[in-house]
């Protein structure tokens, strides 16, 4: 993965200058490393991943980096929660969500995955780059399994729901549905040529297949 640094240097008190400045500070550097390497895969694939441009680019030392994020594993987890935030509208609930249809917190949720394929592309650059490599990196793979796996068990819940109250139709099957749904997100980025307004009508007609019409 760390195509210039195979080993983690012992951490002397030079290269440990991380102060005790509180968790919010912690927190700020933190994210400074994940957003480098999110920039990183974004605009150089997961190969182009190394620890000498990361900290580079988060504007620090090599030693402080590692403090942070001791492993390959830990700092691409950090790249996937990043992702996973913006991704789940899911854990993100607004006020008056209680109050919502199933219906309606799966178009929200929809509604915002589409709005930020267009918006912001790179999210979903950097989720195929990993998907990817992860066939060939299990370590890759368990941090995204986990992370689909949470992402399909929120559909499945927000499905049953709306089946339940005959919402959606009576013969979707739930899992596979959850998984359609993920797929065409996935699968979009890919689509050469389409324009926002042909995703934004297709991911209405997706959400209306689920409709029950009766």
């Amino acid at each position: 993965m760390y195509q210039d640094d195979n080993t983690y240097p012992h951490m002397d008190a030079e290269n440990m200058q991380v102060t005790a400045a509180g968790s919010a500070g912690s927190e700020d550097r933190r994210q400074e490393i994940v957003l480098a390497a999110f920039g990183l895969i974004a605009s150089k694939g997961v190969e182009g991943l190394r620890t000498r441009d990361v900290a580079a680019r988060a504007g620090m030392n090599i030693g402080t980096l590692y403090y942070y994020f001791s492993t390959k594993e830990r700092l691409i987890q950090g790249v996937v929660d990043y992702i996973v935030q913006h991704i789940a509208v899911v854990q993100n609930a607004g006020s008056g969500a209680a109050e919502k249809t199933p219906v309606e917190v799966l178009h929200q949720h929809l509604a915002h995955l589409t709005r930020m394929l267009i918006d912001t592309p790179e999210i979903f650059r950097v989720m195929g780059e990993l998907i990817l490599r992860s066939e060939r990196d299990q370590a890759i793979y368990q941090i995204l399994k986990q992370a689909d796996d949470d992402w399909q068990r929120y559909l499945i819940n927000v499905l049953v729901e709306g089946i339940n109250q005959r919402l959606f139709r009576a013969d979707l099957d739930p899992a596979l549905t959850a998984h359609a749904i993920m797929s065409f997100f996935k699968g979009a980025m890919l689509q050469l040529g389409l324009q926002a307004e042909e995703l934004e009508r297709t991911a209405a007609q997706f959400e209306g297949w689920l409709l029950d019409r009766r």
